[in-house]
């Protein structure tokens, strides 16, 4: 059993205020909650996931660093022994891959999108199987290790799309709530 509940976040997802409460609130500013409320609101299929951290990566520098994740979420029951295997397979990657292809939370974008083919593929999202209901991406984190439990996806017009949650901002939900 996960530790939050996720059928209660989804359903607070409804609602603009929802979106306020998990889309880092200092970018309120920028519009994020609103555009991603619209995302989520028009998309077919909308689900609130556990994320998985499969492999943590760390660019030490003068400053103390840069954190970057590899992370993995699935729309369908995913096997320990799956997970396993791309815990195994994301310990592979290089930092410097990582760091490139990395898909950090920045303003130009609430939900990031999943490429599958073209030019454009990364080599992490190669890990992911859509048709399993399968997703990994790589995060960067900023200065400091942050946990994404879970992740807001959506599935719309042929296009996968995720925004990863990170847990200050489901408690400061789950505060709200009480």
């Amino acid at each position: 059993m996960h530790q939050y509940d996720l059928t209660g976040l989804e359903s607070s997802l409804k609602s603009l205020e929802g979106f306020e409460n998990v889309m880092k609130p200092f970018l309120f500013f920028f519009g994020r909650p609103k555009t991603g409320h619209e995302i989520w609101s028009k998309s077919l299929v909308k689900k609130v996931l556990v994320n998985h951290k499969l492999a943590d990566f760390r660019l030490k520098d003068r400053d103390g660093g840069q954190y970057y994740q590899i992370c993995a979420f699935s729309t369908k029951p995913i096997s320990p022994e799956v997970l396993a295997q791309k815990r195994q397979e994301a310990k592979h990657f290089t930092l410097e891959t990582v760091k490139r292809e990395s898909n950090g939370l920045n303003l130009l974008s609430q939900f990031k999108q999943f490429l599958f083919d073209g030019p454009e593929v990364k080599d992490i999202a190669r890990l992911s199987d859509p048709k399993a209901g399968l997703f990994v991406y790589p995060i960067a984190t900023g200065n400091k290790l942050t946990n994404f439990p879970v992740v807001l996806y959506t599935y719309s017009a042929g296009v996968h799309k995720y925004f990863p949650v990170d847990a200050k901002d489901i408690n400061q939900y789950l505060k709200l709530e009480a």
